[in-house]
């Protein structure tokens, strides 16, 4: 994790390869691309990640079992979350896509390991296990698409078979589906808020383009119908 978070501060302290991890994303420019202040959740996730260490290496948690099960795999998802800012600030592309592929894997293994959501689970354990890598999974899954839509505006295959506002409508539906899937099976309102920060930044971004700002917002509106329905249901559930 130490690792990880030094790369990170390498990426735009230095910064590597003479630009920012932001330049580097301006030089291919897509669709899909969020505001930059939408990138702020990632503090928020380095935040949460840091208490999920601090958690782990606990006295008391040096039996927890959950732990154990995902301590490989988490090794693994820093290393290749590492790796990945090398290969984008160097502008190696396809690997960063293949990296983001290993970075995504892993934490959808970890999501499932952990069995989040949880809700007979201790509140810390709520707290310092399923809130983290909620938080991560969910960004990164939007961030997947958008290094395929980085990867397809590099190549210039954005107009391939369809309009680039086509194809750009058709991850937001990718997105929408992932968070929505997510909801029904897992109930998990944090993921789904993730998914809705991001389409809300891609409104924001893409507002010269109507078509795609409009399809982001509705997506963002969605997100937060679905968590404000599943927080009454918990509530009614509570009641009965």
């Amino acid at each position: 994790f130490v690792l990880t978070i030094a790369a990170n501060g390498l990426a735009n302290g230095l910064p590597l390869a003479g630009r920012t991890t932001g330049e580097i994303s301006a030089l291919y420019p897509s669709p899909f691309t969020p505001a930059g202040f939408t990138f702020g959740i990632w503090a928020v996730i380095y935040l949460a990640l840091t208490v999920f260490v601090i958690y782990q290496a606990l006295p008391a948690q040096r039996r927890n079992v959950q732990v154990a099960r995902i301590d490989n795999v988490f090794k693994f998802n820093c290393l290749s979350n590492a790796l990945w800012i090398f290969a984008w600030h160097y502008e190696f592309l396809l690997l960063s896509l293949v990296l983001m592929a290993g970075i995504l894997l892993s934490l959808v293994a970890i999501y499932r390991r952990l069995g989040i959501v949880n809700f007979a689970a201790p509140l810390g354990q709520r707290l310092a296990l399923q809130l983290p890598f909620s938080l991560y999974t969910a960004w990164i899954s939007v961030a997947s698409i958008a290094n395929i839509s980085a990867v397809q505006t590099a190549m210039a295959l954005d107009d391939l078979g369809l309009s680039a506002v086509a194809w750009t409508l058709l991850k937001l539906a990718l997105a929408g589906a992932i968070a929505a899937t997510v909801m029904a099976r897992r109930a998990d309102c944090v993921f789904v808020l993730v998914v809705a920060w991001a389409a809300f930044g891609i409104s924001i971004k893409q507002s010269g383009t109507p078509a795609i700002a409009g399809g982001a917002i509705v997506l963002s509106l969605l997100g937060l119908l679905l968590v404000v329905l599943e927080l009454l249901r918990r509530l009614r559930a509570r009641q009965l």
